[in-house]
């Protein structure tokens, strides 16, 4: 049966929630947050349709390096339990890729799990190339914030709409002001989660991520993509 990809609108909010939770038992999702999400332009959510049925979908959004160049995230992939094997997450991270490069996008980036070599998989499939070094990731979601530092010099937030949350990434620079500045931002901001990943080798940042009261999520490692060319 063939396989159709295309791009979701609000009328998918439901159906993608439902995937999701096949995908991750333990996700916690807001299917009204997912349908407001599913309407901004400068985001790209694609579906993998099998005779009407929704077995996978990838999400993406633009931010930017620390240059201000623009960088295509590809942030969510999944593919029901049901139908994986077949090729489908390749088809859908290169359908996001190609999105982002359209969109202006000078490189594109993904965040994956140790162990998800499943992930690995489709994304070295679409021509991206994993980071040198893993990292720890850690977030923030304290009630209460830490006590602010000054000089936070070289702090860079950027503000992220995912479809299960709303959070702050604390990027470059992990000292403990800009880890301190970035939790307490994330209470200024309202919302969800800050979030760092920390390069293995920052033992000194990693403590003081643990100091401030940010809690280890797991080992990741960046995969990144040239779109320049």
């Amino acid at each position: 049966m063939t396989v159709d990809i295309i791009r979701a609108n609000q009328n998918h909010a439901e159906a993608l929630s439902t995937l999701m939770r096949s995908v991750w038992a333990d996700i916690s999702l807001d299917p009204a947050y997912i349908h407001s999400l599913l309407a901004q332009p400068d985001r790209a959510t694609y579906l993998a349709v099998e005779g009407g049925q929704l077995i996978g979908f990838v999400d993406g959004f633009m931010t930017q390096i620390s240059s201000q160049e623009p960088r295509w995230e590809v942030d969510l992939l999944g593919v029901h339990p049901d139908y994986r094997g077949r090729g489908m997450a390749t088809a859908l991270v290169k359908k996001s890729t190609q999105f982002g490069k359209q969109a202006g996008a000078h490189s594109g980036r993904c965040l994956i799990a140790a162990g998800n070599t499943g992930s690995e998989k489709a994304f070295a499939h679409s021509g991206y190339q994993s980071a040198a070094e893993a990292g720890w990731l850690y977030v923030f979601s304290e009630d209460q914030a830490p006590p602010v530092m000054e000089q936070a010099i070289g702090l860079r937030l950027i503000p992220v709409q995912t479809l299960n949350y709303r959070g702050l990434w604390i990027e470059d620079v992990f000292s403990p002001a800009c880890l301190a500045a970035g939790a307490a931002e994330r209470i200024q901001r309202q919302v969800d989660v800050a979030g760092a990943v920390i390069p293995e080798s920052s033992g000194d940042s990693i403590a003081a991520a643990e100091k401030l009261g940010f809690k280890l999520v797991g080992q990741y490692r960046y995969w990144y993509c040239d779109l320049a060319q």
